[in-house]
């Protein structure tokens, strides 16, 4: 599932955000990720990584090699993930809610899911 985002901020200002609107830590609680901004070629440079409620969010600048091409016009994106076998519903379920709240906030969203559903 992605939540993407049109937004004049930074990549770090809208983790700011992210974290503040989802009351999310400042760290994650795994061990291994508990440092939330990275950075790796292969996701374009910086991101960030936040673990809320057993699904992990990946903050991507939507640019360069990761370009998500028929999204152009949203500068990043929020890759939401859960280990569940059977997370389907669930993902769909999560990123309308999510996309809800930040349309509350004054944010520019869509929502995408790695099936080809789309809701808008």
């Amino acid at each position: 599932m992605e939540l993407y985002f049109k937004t004049d901020k930074t990549l770090h200002e809208l983790a700011i955000d992210i974290r503040s609107v989802l009351n999310i830590s400042s760290v994650n609680q795994t061990s291994y990720q508990i440092v939330q901004s990275r950075y790796s070629d292969n996701f374009g440079g910086d991101y960030y990584i936040f673990e809320v409620l057993g699904l992990t969010l990946t903050l991507i600048s939507n640019l360069g090699d990761i370009i998500i091409e028929n999204k152009r016009e949203y500068n990043y994106f929020l890759l939401i993930e859960c280990e569940t076998n059977d997370s389907t519903e669930l993902l769909v379920n999560v990123g309308e809610h999510l996309k809800e709240i930040f349309i509350s906030k004054n944010y520019t969203v869509t929502v995408d899911n790695f099936l080809g559903l789309r809701i808008d």
